[in-house]
């Protein structure tokens, strides 16, 4: 089995798509693939598929979701695990994609601090390439949202640590990530790192008056929007 959930929720089997059918399945197997191969509660499924109110059925609910799931995933039978206080997905190494980003971002970071900047930079790109999107795109359940929430932030972080490498030792040039970090900025205004690392992937690119206008912008908006002027990273 493979798992996505860097993006729209996906199982895929021997090169097919399963078709998780439901929206109660969806977001039960959502809960578990973020917790994968540890119990996850019924408690906890039971909040994340009504977040308020659950009915008086939810656990039994919840028990036929899991019976769902066994049918839908090829072979689910011999990995979803009944578990007290709840329920266990079993996934094998490589087989879930927030497995596999963390595990690069692991290598990453190792060779960044072992002073090998460029294979840092060719992990962190590894990680990134594996999302398509905002994680668990299209499930609305609050706290799948606000555990996917938490993995964007990671996403975000990453994507700063990447290019801040890259500024520094290549191999991108300073034009090039000028205009990836741009693209970040505007989808991110008011982080200021991004902002920061834009403004200096300008001047080095020879744009110094573009430069200086993304600060004036940012100083524009930080104190029209939040009454503060920018911190000292932007500053800097």
């Amino acid at each position: 089995m493979e798992y996505r959930i860097l993006g729209p929720l996906e199982a895929r089997h021997e090169g097919g798509v399963a078709e998780i059918r439901g929206a109660r399945q969806q977001t039960v197997l959502a809960l578990l693939l973020l917790e994968a191969n540890r119990v996850v509660p019924t408690d906890r499924l039971v909040d994340g598929v009504w977040d308020e109110e659950p009915p008086v059925t939810s656990r039994s609910q919840i028990h036929i979701c899991i019976s769902s799931l066994r049918r839908q995933l090829p072979g689910g039978a011999e990995f979803v695990d009944t578990r007290a206080p709840g329920y266990r997905l079993r996934v094998a190494d490589g087989e879930l994609d927030l497995h596999r980003f963390e595990a690069h971002v692991f290598a990453a970071r190792a060779a960044a601090k072992d002073a090998a900047p460029q294979r840092a930079v060719t992990e962190f790109r590894a990680a990134l390439s594996l999302w398509n999107g905002p994680a668990l795109s299209g499930i609305t359940s609050r706290l799948v949202r606000s555990a996917a929430t938490a993995q964007d932030e990671k996403r975000l972080a990453v994507h700063e640590e990447c290019l801040e490498l890259e500024l520094e030792h290549g191999p991108a040039t300073a034009h090039e990530l000028a205009d990836e970090l741009a693209t970040l900025a505007a989808a991110h205004p008011r982080r200021e790192r991004l902002l920061a690392l834009l403004m200096t992937a300008l001047y080095r690119a020879g744009r110094q008056a573009e430069a200086l206008e993304e600060y004036r912008k940012a100083r524009a908006r930080f104190v029209a929007e939040l009454g503060i002027e920018p911190g000292g990273e932007l500053k800097g």
